[in-house]
Formats: structure tokens, C-alpha cells, sequence
């Protein structure tokens, strides 16, 4: 019967290795301090015979030998059985570990036997949501308990040190900034204007002033004695001012009590869902208040009229689009298009004479009209008076630029209460919750406006779909209420009646995430 590949063998292992190094270290030792001593006894005039010492040094090089061979051996099943057990923790197939830090690993991270977790390969916003749930530790339990948590549940070493050097209160916590540019990093695949290509750069003051040439120099010709024009350029500027969004997440506390469901997966997903729709929406079709961003469709660019819902109509406005760019001169260095998927399906469903579909091979590949393409249901399908309509956009990403403050302001609460997607209060330490706020500051603006066209488009959806809506940032689904025991952290309303206390009421569910 084969031996089983464990923690406990892969700590046999470690431990014959350890026991050969140190019969090694002890060989080297010993054949040190002879030597010196040769070397003492030269000095003095009475050197050591080789053959005298060749005969003193060979028990010490044999077991150098004996080491170095056994050493080298158990490297390799040590690096046989580490990679299984690397295997079976991705696989979520491991033996079901006893350390409770083993049971916290998440799919980042590998077991290790002496110690904390080690890290091997990190998603991208692990880091942000590590140090999130270390602060809401320390919010319960202090932050020396936090720093323990942070390095045997969640195995991170750079939220401890930050933990360390930080110095902040239980109340709240500045997140250091390589944090929040793990968090932007994640932000950055799971949005749409940053994935198409918007520009990062630093608004470390919350303020930012870039210059640029509104109008060149012209130039002409002349006769011999003609007087030369005179001309000089013009300038603006672009002004970032940051606004403020502000998430808040609900997780249950179960998740975050049985560490072995991998909690910092589902905040991280929970956050970035949440973030990510609030943040697209304000750079698509913020109004540009003194609350939210101005959108790529305010900031006034070319307006283009939509042609009919036909192949002519189609490649007409696509065209007049692309147009629009060029004409103004744009540099066309990351052009794409961004539009709702019920377009991608209507332009996906368009024929020429002969029946070949003349857009979905090219679609297939991600890119239209030989430019990539991005889908987002927060553009709305309910515009015209027929209630069919929405917006096709056409943008030169190389000249959006987002000011990203580079901060983020985090707030844990046990006892707080949020408002749900019903509108209804609900209670944290009721529905044994806790919340998660953060706070973010950015800002967006355009380089050059010429940069940008949008389409108004009507009808513009496949035949039979009746989905139009002002956007969707995410879709509901009813509440399992059977055979679940998600019922007790997710109560359907309903009307209950307590015996024996005296009290009759109605329970009444709500949670969800807000942005402002």
C-alpha cells in the first residue's frame, strides 16, 4: 500500500533534511577546527602529517558525502510532494487539513508546515482585500490579534508589516498606497472604460491642472517682400477634481467565521462588483455634478444620428462615427467601441442580400469594423419615444484619462445598519453582518474632445428581445426559500409569529451595496 502524500509526510521529509543538514553543519565544523589547528601547529614547527590528517578528516568527508547525497535526494521528494500538495489545494482536493491557518488557505496561497502560509501566486486586488479583512479584525479583536490573523489565516506578510508600521486606530484605517493600487488593478479588468484602454495617472492632492495646445501656430506664403503673418498659440487646460465614491459591503459573518469557504474571494468579488458598476456608469453617463464625474457622454463631443435598424443604417452610423475621429484629427491610438450587448446581438443578426451575416465573424473576434469592442448592460435600451433606443460609442482611449487619488479610507462596522435594494433598513448585528465601507477618490476628463463620438441609436436590438431598461448594474434573482440555509442570513418577507414571547411580526429582508 503506497504511503499517503500529506502535510505529515512532506513534514517527515523537512524533518530528515533538517537532521542531514545538521550532521552536515557539525562535519563542517569539525573539519574547520582541525584545520585551523594544522594550520597553528605549522606556525609553531610542528606540522600535521597529510596521511595523519587525511586519516582524522575521513569519518567528517564521508559524512559530508553521505549528507550532500542525502540532502539532494530528499530535495526532490520534498519538491514531488509539494507540488502535489500544490496541486490538491488549487483543486480544492487536499487531505482537509487540521490548522485552522491551513483551513483559511486560500487558492493563492500553498500549505506550509514550519510557519505561515507561503505565498506563491496572488490575484490581482488580493492584497487590497487582505489588508480590508485585517482592519476588520482589529476592529474586534485589536491589531496585535489582527497582524496574527493577517499572517496565519490569510498568510500575507505585507499586511502585517503594514499593520506594523501604520499606527492607526481600530476605528478606521488609511489603506497604504500599493494596497489601493492592487485594488485599481482589479478595478482596471472588471470596468469597462479602464479595460478599454482610459489612462491612469496620479491625483495624489485630489487636484490636478494639465495643460494643453487649444490652437497652433499657422503658417503661410509670401511674396519677397511680403510682411509675415503673425500668429501665436492658444492654450487650456484639463482640470481634475476628485470625487468621491463610496462602497459599501455587507458579508455575512458565517463566511468570515469558516475561513476555509475562502472569504477574501467573495469580499473581493462582492467589492469589485460593486465598485467596479458605480464607477463605469459615473464615466459613461455621469451628469458632472458636484457629486459625480462627467461622463464620455456629457463631455461634448461629436453627437452623430443614428441611421434605421438595417445593414445600411448600421454601416452608415459606424462609419459616420469613425468619421467623426478622424476629422477632428484624432491621434486614433486606442480607438474602440462600447455599446449595450442587445446592440452587439442586433449588429451580430444583420444580413446582406445573400443571407451571410455580415458582422458576427468579425464580432466573434472581439473587434468591429476593425476596432475592439466593449459591452456593458449600464447603457440604457429605453431612449426614442418608441423606447428602443441607446447609445453607441466610439472613443479614442489613448485621450481618456482618469485621476486616480491613489487612497482609500476604510470603515469596519459589527452594529451599523445600510439600506437594502428594497429601500428597507436593515440591521447588521441582526442579520450577523459586518460592513465594509470604503472610500475612494478619482475623476475623469478628456484630452481632446475630438477624441469622442456617440451615437443615438434607435431599434438598434434583436427581434423578439423586450428587455428595454435605463441600464442594468446587475441582476436579481429570487431568494431560494426552501431547502436552504441561506434562509437565515437572506429571510424572504413573510409574516412570523413568535410563541410563548408574545410578539407577532413581519420579517422583512434588504441588502445590496450603494454608491455615491
Amino acid at each position: 500500500m503506497p504511503l499517503p502524500i500529506n502535510l505529515e509526510s512532506l513534514k517527515e521529509l523537512r524533518r530528515q533534511r533538517k537532521k542531514y543538514a545538521d550532521d552536515y553543519r557539525s562535519s563542517v565544523a569539525r573539519l574547520e577546527e582541525r584545520a585551523i589547528g594544522r594550520v597553528k601547529a605549522a606556525e609553531d614547527g610542528n606540522p600535521v602529517a597529510p596521511d595523519v590528517a587525511a586519516q582524522e578528516d575521513k569519518d567528517d568527508n564521508q559524512t559530508l558525502a553521505d549528507c550532500q547525497a542525502a540532502i539532494a535526494d530528499l530535495d526532490t521528494r520534498i519538491s514531488r510532494v509539494e507540488e502535489v500538495l500544490n496541486l490538491d489545494a488549487a483543486e480544492g482536493t487536499g487531505n482537509g487539513p487540521e490548522d485552522p491557518a491551513e483551513m483559511g488557505a486560500g487558492s493563492g496561497i500553498t500549505r506550509s508546515v514550519a510557519g505561515p502560509l507561503l505565498k506563491v501566486q496572488r490575484k490581482a486586488g488580493d492584497q487590497f482585500i487582505h489588508y480590508m479583512l485585517s482592519v476588520g479584525h482589529a476592529k474586534k479583536y485589536g491589531f496585535p490579534s489582527a497582524m496574527e490573523y493577517a499572517q496565519k489565516q490569510l498568510g500575507n506578510n505585507d499586511v502585517v508589516k503594514a499593520l506594523a508600521a501604520g499606527g492607526q486606530t481600530t476605528g478606521g484605517a488609511l489603506v497604504p498606497q500599493q494596497f489601493v493600487a492592487d485594488l485599481i488593478e482589479l478595478l482596471r479588468a472588471a470596468t469597462v472604460v479602464r479595460r478599454a484602454g482610459a489612462r491612469t495617472i496620479d491625483m495624489a492632492t485630489g487636484n490636478l491642472t494639465i495643460p494643453r495646445l487649444a490652437g497652433g501656430a499657422s503658417s503661410g506664403y509670401g511674396a519677397e517682400l511680403d510682411d509675415i503673418g503673425i500668429s501665436q498659440e492658444t492654450f487650456d487646460d484639463v482640470q481634475f477634481n476628485a470625487k468621491k465614491l463610496t462602497t459599501l459591503v455587507p458579508v455575512s459573518n458565517d463566511l468570515i467565521r469558516r475561513a476555509a469557504m475562502s472569504v477574501d474571494s467573495i469580499v473581493r468579488d462582492d467589492l469589485i462588483a460593486s465598485a467596479s458598476r458605480r464607477e463605469d456608469l459615473a464615466f459613461l453617463l455621469g451628469a458632472g455634478s458636484a457629486k459625480d464625474p462627467i461622463g464620455m457622454l456629457n463631455m461634448g463631443g461629436a453627437v452623430i444620428t443614428g441611421g434605421a435598424a438595417t445593414l445600411v443604417g448600421a454601416t452608415d452610423t459606424l462609419n459616420a462615427l469613425e468619421l467623426a475621429l478622424k476629422n477632428g484629427n484624432s491621434r486614433m491610438l486606442s480607438p474602440c467601441w462600447i455599446f449595450h450587448p442587445a446592440v452587439e446581438m442586433f449588429l451580430k443578426s444583420l444580413t446582406d442580400s445573400v443571407g451571410h451575416y455580415f458582422f458576427r465573424e468579425e464580432m466573434d473576434s472581439g473587434k468591429l469594423n476593425g476596432y475592439p469592442y466593449y459591452t456593458t448592460t449600464q447603457l440604457p435600451t429605453n431612449l426614442q419615444t418608441d423606447g428602443k433606443g441607446s447609445y453607441v460609442f466610439f472613443v479614442d482611449m489613448a485621450d481618456i484619462l482618469i485621476g486616480d487619488a491613489y487612497t482609500a479610507d476604510i470603515e469596519v462596522s459589527y452594529e451599523g445598519a445600510y439600506k437594502g435594494t428594497d429601500g428597507e433598513m436593515v440591521s447588521a448585528f441582526q442579520r450577523d453582518q459586518t460592513l465594509f465601507r470604503i472610500i475612494r477618490e478619482h475623476d475623469i476628463q478628456a484630452r481632446h474632445l475630438q477624441s469622442i463620438a456617440v451615437a443615438d441609436v434607435d431599434a438598434w436590438m434583436p427581434g423578439g428581445w423586450a428587455g428595454m431598461s435605463s441600464g442594468a448594474p446587475f441582476t436579481t434573482q429570487p431568494l431560494n426559500t426552501s431547502g436552504s440555509a441561506a434562509q437565515s442570513a437572506n429571510p424572504t418577507s413573510s409574516t412570523t409569529t413568535t410563541t410563548g414571547s408574545g410578539t407577532t411580526g413581519t420579517t422583512t429582508t434588504g441588502s445590496g451595496t450603494s454608491g455615491t
